[in-house]
């Protein structure tokens, strides 16, 4: 399933698509011609405007889309999915974050609060895809995987001890748990993020950049059993454009064809077939792509900024 949080520009040149669904009449869905890809493939996108916030600042805008709470008080939507669903990878994350950098207000808004740790994102620095490096230390040099495991089944040992003698402690058991996973991560990881695998066909299709390297990289994750994969377009508020509010032009332009192209290429290999459109409820993984700066999971009220109107933010599923 994928959920896509952005907002769409409202002025007199918006092309309108037509969306088809089922038998019923025709629904025009307009898209700004800003994004003209994802426009083209509107047809594989539902649109709800049912929902609301009371809120429009970022970071609590960036919270509520998160977690449905204004303050950092409840875990995300990536911890609930891990936490009911589990993973069906055990060398990969259940949830993991692609970020070109940290957006603002950070790892609370993949934290999974009164849920165990081992269930909060993973965030991952996609500035640079380099396999051997994009997780920092994946690479043991003076150590084989036997004499790892033998190291680690002696400290998980001791941690256990540890863990005994002092009742429920659910920072020490996410570090029992993160120690695994790290372990199991250097055998599978490089492999997943390795993009150079994927043919030149498909690299086109998702163009350059971060944000196309993101999506590309949130695809191999679900494909590789990752049950929540969020993206977000770039570090800090890069859509923030209270001083030029043509840069949201230039971001589209960066990020239109790679959501499209994610969209089509989920399409072409089966993994959006187990989605009804009626309930869109999905048995397997989920993707999310974290697009405006005052997003959420809920939709926000109309604002005006200088003499441009914007539509709610809404979210998508595909």
């Amino acid at each position: 399933m994928l959920f896509f949080f952005f907002f769409f520009k409202d002025t007199a040149t918006n092309e309108i698509y037509t969306l088809s669904l089922h038998d019923a009449l025709p629904i025009c869905i307009e898209v700004s011609e800003i994004f003209p890809h994802i426009g083209k493939c509107i047809d594989d996108i539902c649109v709800l405007r049912s929902m609301h916030t009371t809120t429009p600042n970022h970071e609590p805008g960036l919270f509520m889309m998160n977690s449905g709470s204004q303050q950092p008080i409840r875990p995300c939507m990536g911890s609930w999915l891990t936490y009911g669903l589990g993973s069906e990878n055990q060398n990969l994350p259940g949830y993991v974050v692609l970020c070109p950098g940290k957006p603002v207000v950070g790892p609370q808004l993949w934290g999974s609060s009164f849920l165990p740790g081992i269930f909060q994102g993973t965030h991952i620095n996609n500035s640079k895809i380099d396999p051997k490096n994009v997780i920092g230390n994946i690479n043991n040099r003076h150590l084989s995987k036997t004499s790892q495991r033998r190291m680690l089944d002696l400290l998980q040992s001791m941690n256990r001890d540890h863990l005994e003698q002092r009742g429920r402690d659910n920072a020490l058991n996410s570090r029992i748990e993160s120690l695994e996973m790290a372990f199991r991560m250097q055998f599978e990881a490089q492999e997943a993020f390795d993009v150079s695998r994927e043919t030149k066909t498909t690299r086109a299709q998702y163009g350059s950049g971060q944000f196309a390297d993101g999506c590309l990289i949130a695809r191999r994750m679900v494909e590789r059993g990752v049950r929540m994969v969020q993206v977000y377009y770039g570090s800090g508020q890069p859509w923030d454009a209270h001083g030029n509010i043509m840069d949201h032009k230039r971001d589209a332009l960066k990020s239109d064809q790679p959501i499209a192209a994610l969209i089509n290429d989920l399409k072409s290999r089966g993994m959006l077939d187990e989605t009804d459109r009626k309930s869109t409820r999905l048995n397997s993984s989920h993707v999310v792509i974290s697009y405006a700066v005052f997003c959420l999971k809920k939709k926000k009220k109309k604002y005006n900024h200088t003499t441009k109107h914007y539509r709610d933010t809404t979210t998508l599923h595909a």
